[in-house]
């Protein structure tokens, strides 16, 4: 299976997560870590979210750098995986 640099980056990356949010450390049932993934395949939006959902992490997705740019106006973000290739 060939995976975009996003999802590779997302792999690496996921073990140093794993060891500060899977202990399910919440405050008020609230996640701990919110994460933006932007990338304009459904493909890999769905394999990063895949790799990175669990407990004490919120995983928002957007399909552009537009929409990346609202929500990071919206919400403040811990990690965010972009795509560097995306058309727009």
């Amino acid at each position: 299976m060939l995976f975009s640099a996003s999802v590779l980056l997302a792999m690496e990356i996921l073990i140093t997560i794993h060891s500060c949010t899977d202990r399910g450390d919440t405050v008020n049932d609230t996640p701990l870590i919110n994460i933006l993934a932007v990338d304009d395949r459904p493909e890999n939006l769905l394999a990063l979210e895949n790799l990175l959902e669990a407990p004490g992490r919120a995983l928002f997705k957007a399909a552009s750098g537009n929409e990346a740019l609202g929500m990071l106006m919206e919400h403040e973000f811990a990690l965010v995986l972009l795509d560097v290739q995306m058309p727009e």
